[in-house]
């Protein structure tokens, strides 16, 4: 072993483990480990001493080279550095709640604990110089006990989960203890101590009573260690399964029964050297429950990983963040600059829809991207940029270049939005030497303009209504310059619709009801008599005070170019004349029912027709009534009372009737959607001519405010627990209609269940089983995707035709939702079997009858065709297989 050992010994009894165990059950003795090498994680570390991992598969590694703790996500990205004072040998992690954020982070360093935050903030120590001699390693039990290896007084310290000091043990049992760990054993919680000098695991109990040893130092082999560094503990089902012990001198480490080391016997696992999976002066190992993974501090700077039984290095499916400087843009050149920001680490590629060119990233920073995009078409080229991180997520968004060569100059001189002129004459100056196009689509007539100099004259023809109007001017070696504009022709009069009693009509009414409607494509204001009347959605209602004697009611509507109509009666007021009161209806109401009725009274002796039909009139109070068919929209209902000398008076009353409800429209969310965020806007549009009078809105059941602007509502539904979400719409307008929307949205932030089944490497196709309605795909680490076909909860992979990487081979269940889940397809390896000419000849009796193989057949013989002299099976047996088989069964060679 090529390190100086005296160096690494100085580190380690300054160093700080611990694994946090709340785990119980009866522990059953595992085989052998099957262990795969990962790829290490280097990200922020330097100087890897000790490590522990928490709930959610944070890695917190204690770096004194970093300044601190380095904190690491599951995936190995970087997350926080926790800075200290002093060198940061070692730390242990309390976390009652699952993950850090509430939790403690305890940090030896060299006579004291340090109690840290989650943000790395001190908020407490354990002790101080006098109290610790050398602290070397922390461990926490199920309980949360701390405990305290301290290498200046050769015992274990005792504290409560507060901090306060409660025993001390192990005096004269150590010579140098470097480690601890908790193991949840069958009988309760064990604190084993790995003394690097003496070559051993000491178990004790929570009381700190001496319980067993395991190793000593002697050549290496079973239960037999040269310079043990740290010992962690695997669990399976939360029952204690394994335990490991790392020796810094071999370069290897251990996995052992822990209940009956002797009869299970060891496995020697890891590989000394200098390359970056191999182990060079080791200091500490942590087992990862997460993502059953040993994680092993290297001294290459690294941590290097192991996955145990299929645990490994997770993949992360999280796509990582883009963004791009420029939105739609337009340039004047065959080039543009593009430049955003990604994830750290990421790599930026380019491509057009054109036959544009995209350049190389360039990286200002390590989040800042920059490239070129040549060769630019004419008009609009599409080009989309794409992120890849480490993990082969990638995002892609895309941007909008239109390139324009230098154009033409061109403006439009003043002009009217609206005329009441038919023939407008415009103007505007261009280049010198252009030509002027313009075209009206209101007529879908193009002319052209008379240039002189840099001005430009022409005398356009409207048509009612809007008339868009397009100018392009033209010129050799520039592009055309285009401007558009919009002029709106109003000749007409606005409409008017005016409930007032015939002319020359006499009424005993002093005040005179008068209601109407009027409409123009334009603004317009209503008078009476001269004066202004508001009018609402088309509708006004006023009243006219009348003299005795005859009175001119002039009503009149003039719009913004002084289009107007008129509408005059002369009505006379006789107070001699039947006096005809009306209670009901109200003049102007609105109202959703066809059929009403129409009542009053009048002075005695008097005959009342209602829109010319006679109203039963009571002799002695003189009430009346009569009922009234409505037609759709505005209706009037004149009322006529002639008393016995003939003379006649007349009222009139106003009435909208609207019996068609609203139109409610949910523009977002579509219908029936899963989510996975637990809140979500919804939004849409109303539309009702006679207005809308409320805007209610509940989510299963519950009433939710709702914002309204215009025609348009939101409202924002929260959503607590799995389940789906109705969410009613309810809409009434001023006529009392009503109108209910629906929307149903679930909630669902589980991932979708995934079973893949075991095959053999030779196989072609791998099946499982997914949650219902979710999809599946199947890819390796390359990328390279399998096609799959879903039947119902059934999954089949199709890999014929393909060369991938089964060691990466994953597969991957995304739900409705979004939610996703991971599953490794696992292929049983090839076995070890020596070929005998029996083999060979079954093979060929197989592919000369044509029957289909057994799987298991498949697997043991489907060997060629070979690729670079190794094994390379095709999915079936052939001649080739045949032959390579019997070469091997003659002893010639065959494969490597």
């Amino acid at each position: 072993m090529k390190f100086c050992l005296k160096s690494v010994l100085n580190l380690m009894t300054g160093a700080v483990f611990v694994l946090v165990f709340s785990l119980t059950g009866i522990a059953v003795a595992a085989p052998a480990p099957v262990i795969t090498v990962q790829a290490p994680l280097v990200n922020g570390i330097v100087t890897p001493l000790k490590s522990a991992v928490d709930a959610n598969g944070d890695i917190y590694v204690a770096d004194p080279r970093s300044g601190g703790v380095v904190v690491l996500d599951q995936y190995g990205v970087l997350k926080q550095r926790m800075g200290l004072p002093a060198s940061a040998r070692g730390l242990a992690l309390i976390n009652p709640n699952g993950n850090i954020s509430g939790g403690k982070v305890l940090v030896g360093q060299e006579t004291s604990v340090v109690v840290l935050d989650a943000n790395g903030v001190e908020i407490s120590r354990l002790g101080s110089g006098a109290v610790f001699g050398k602290v070397t390693s922390i461990a926490v039990d199920g309980s949360g006990n701390i405990y305290v290896a301290d290498a200046g007084t050769l015992t274990i310290k005792k504290f409560s989960s507060a901090g306060g000091f409660i025993k001390e043990f192990g005096s004269g049992l150590f010579f140098q203890p470097v480690s601890l760990a908790v193991a949840a054993m069958p009988s309760g919680d064990q604190i084993a101590v790995v003394d690097i000098i003496k070559s051993n695991v000491q178990f004790f109990d929570t009381n700190g009573n001496y319980l067993k040893t395991i190793g000593t130092k002697g050549t290496f082999a079973s239960l037999v260690f040269n310079y043990p560094v740290a010992v962690t503990f695997e669990y399976k089902g939360g029952v204690l399964s394994r335990m490991y012990v790392l020796d810094l001198f071999e370069g290897r480490f251990q996995a052992i029964d822990p209940i009956n080391p002797t009869v299970q016997g060891t496995t020697l696992l890891g590989n000394y050297g200098t390359d970056a999976t191999s182990l060079l002066t080791p200091v500490d190992i942590v087992f990862d429950q997460v993502n059953s993974r040993l994680l092993v501090a290297n001294g290459n700077s690294n941590l290097v990983s192991y996955g145990i039984d299929g645990g490994g290095n997770p993949v992360n499916l999280t796509p990582p963040t883009l963004t791009i400087a420029q939105s739609a843009m337009t340039v004047n050149q065959p080039s543009v600059v593009l430049n955003g920001t990604t994830d750290a680490g990421c790599s930026i590629t380019a491509a057009a829809n054109t036959t544009a060119k995209a350049g190389v990233a360039s990286f200002p920073s390590s989040t800042s991207w920059m490239l070129s995009v040549n060769n630019l078409v004419v008009g609009a080229n599409t080009i989309s940029i794409s992120a890849r991180n480490q993990f082969g997520a990638t995002i892609t968004k895309s941007v909008l270049v239109t390139y324009q060569p230098p154009a033409n100059s061109l403006t439009v001189n003043a002009y009217p939005t609206l005329t009441s002129q038919a023939a407008i004459q415009l103007s505007g100056t261009t280049d010198a030497g252009s030509s002027v196009a313009v075209t009206n689509a209101a007529t879908g007539i193009t002319g052209n303009a008379s240039v002189i100099g840099n001005q430009w004259y022409i005398t356009l023809t409207l048509v009612e209504g809007p008339n868009s109007i397009s100018f392009g001017a033209s010129k050799a070696g520039t592009a055309t310059a285009h401007q558009d504009i919009s002029i709106a022709l109003d000749t007409k009069a606005p409409a008017l619709v005016v409930s007032l009693p015939a002319n020359g009509s006499s009424t005993a009414n002093q005040v005179l009801g008068l209601s109407g409607m009027a409409s123009d494509q334009s603004s317009f204001n209503v008078t009476v008599n001269g004066d202004t009347v508001p009018v609402t959605n088309g509708q006004f209602n006023t009243s006219v005070v009348l003299k005795i004697g005859a009175n001119v009611v002039r009503v009149m509507a003039v719009d913004a170019v002084s289009n107007q109509s008129e509408i005059t009666r002369t009505i006379n007021f006789a107070p001699d004349f039947p006096v005809i009161t009306v209670r009901s209806p109200a003049d102007g109401a609105i109202t959703n029912k066809q059929d009403v009725t129409v009542d009053g009274s009048v002075n005695g002796g008097v005959t009342v027709k209602v829109n010319s039909v006679s109203a039963a009139v009571d002799a002695i109070t003189g009430a009346w009534s009569a009922p009234v068919k409505l037609s759709a929209g505005l209706n009037t209902i004149e009322i006529m009372a002639t008393d016995v000398y003939g003379q006649t008076a007349v009222v009139q009353r106003t009435i909208t009737y609207d019996g068609v409800a609203p139109q409610v429209t949910i523009t977002s969310p579509s219908q029936n959607i899963a989510v996975n965020n637990p809140g979500l806007t919804i939004s849409g549009k109303v539309v009702d001519t006679a207005g809308i009078a409320s805007i209610t809105a509940t989510v299963n059941g519950v009433s939710q405010a709702v914002q309204v602007s215009g025609d348009t509502f939101s409202l924002f539904a929260e959503f607590i627990a799995e389940r789906a979400y109705t969410i009613a719409i309810t809409v009434t307008d001023t006529a009392g209609n009503s109108t209910t929307a629906l929307r149903t949205v679930v909630y669902d932030v589980t991932a979708p269940l995934l079973k893949v089944g075991t095959v053999s490497q030779s196989s072609t196709k791998v099946s499982g089983t997914v949650e219902l309605g979710a999809t599946v795909e199947v890819r390796d680490a390359t990328g390279k995707t399998a096609k799959v076909t879903i039947n119902g909860t059934d999954w089949v992979a199709d890999l014929s035709g393909g060369s991938y990487d089964l060691n990466t081979l994953t597969a991957y269940a995304v739900d409705a939702a979004g939610n996703t889940s991971v599953a490794k397809i696992s292929f049983q390896s090839r076995p070890n079997y020596v070929y005998t000419i029996k083999d060979a000849l079954l093979v060929l009796n197989l592919v000369v009858s044509g029957k289909t193989p057994t799987e298991q057949q498949l697997n043991f013989y489907d060997v060629g065709p070979l690729l670079n002299g190794n094994r390379n099976p095709d999915g079936r047996l052939d001649i080739i297989d045949a032959i390579l088989i019997l070469r091997s069964a003659l002893g010639l060679t065959s494969w490597k």
